[in-house]
């Protein structure tokens, strides 16, 4: 695996400081939280002439945030990052179930996250809150596993996909204190394309959007968060 795919998560976690940047840059209240994440993706595509559907599991970290225009505003906007490795996956090719045992695999399939859209939330009580989001969903993954031919050794292929749809999150919110909070939770998404990039050892290397993609992942979550109150500095005149 390449060293420039590996450094595509730290962009992205730099892009999601950005944005929360970006939010906490008026008079807002947010809730930051850090936690565990359980991933369980679905997935449905074609591939010359086969049909193939695959299940996968993953357990990762995830950063999430919600920044609501002022302490009394139910609307604002929620940024999640999912940072994780496959733990299971399955495929099944035409009706035949292979469970991947990842024996031939260099680089087990890992897998990076954003979800960002309007948020919403609704008070149940004074300590639980009910928090709630959709938007736009990215998904990038990488692996690389190796083949055996008559003619070489080992070929290995290296690849890279990037998936587009929708996603969501809802959660409830429990104040232990003024400052900090647990969430339990879970997103949701739905993605509709997915564009795939191959490159083997040979030097060769192919390209393209995957032909009747689509996508579903239920990925259930638990974390630890604090509260933070922002306002924006006003400036006096002289």
């Amino acid at each position: 695996m390449k060293i420039k795919q590996i450094k595509k998560p730290v962009i992205f976690f730099i892009l999601l400081i950005a944005v929360n940047t970006v939010i906490f840059s008026f008079d807002s209240e947010a809730g930051i939280h850090l936690g565990l994440e359980f991933g369980n993706l679905f997935e449905r595509y074609s591939d010359q002439g086969d049909s193939i559907e695959s299940y996968t599991s993953a357990i990762g970290l995830s950063f999430s945030s919600y920044r609501f225009f002022g302490e009394s505003s139910n609307f604002g906007i929620f940024a999640h990052g999912f940072f994780a490795g496959t733990a299971y996956n399955s495929v099944t090719t035409n009706g035949v179930t292979i469970n991947n045992n990842f024996g031939n695999y260099s680089f087990v399939p890992f897998r990076v996250g954003i979800v960002i859209g309007p948020a919403f939330r609704h008070n149940i009580s004074e300590n639980l809150t009910l928090h709630y989001a959709i938007g736009i969903n990215w998904l990038w993954s990488i692996f690389s596993y190796e083949e055996s031919f008559p003619f070489y050794n080992k070929v290995t292929y290296d690849v890279e996909q990037t998936d587009l749809g929708i996603g969501g999150d809802i959660g409830i919110k429990l104040e232990i204190d003024g400052t900090a909070f647990i969430m339990i939770g879970s997103i949701v998404t739905v993605d509709f394309l997915q564009f795939k990039s191959v490159e083997t050892s040979l030097g060769d290397t192919s390209s393209g959007v995957v032909k009747d993609f689509f996508a579903f992942s239920v990925r259930p979550y638990i974390s630890f968060g604090l509260n933070i109150s922002y306002t924006y500095p006003v400036l006096q005149s002289p």
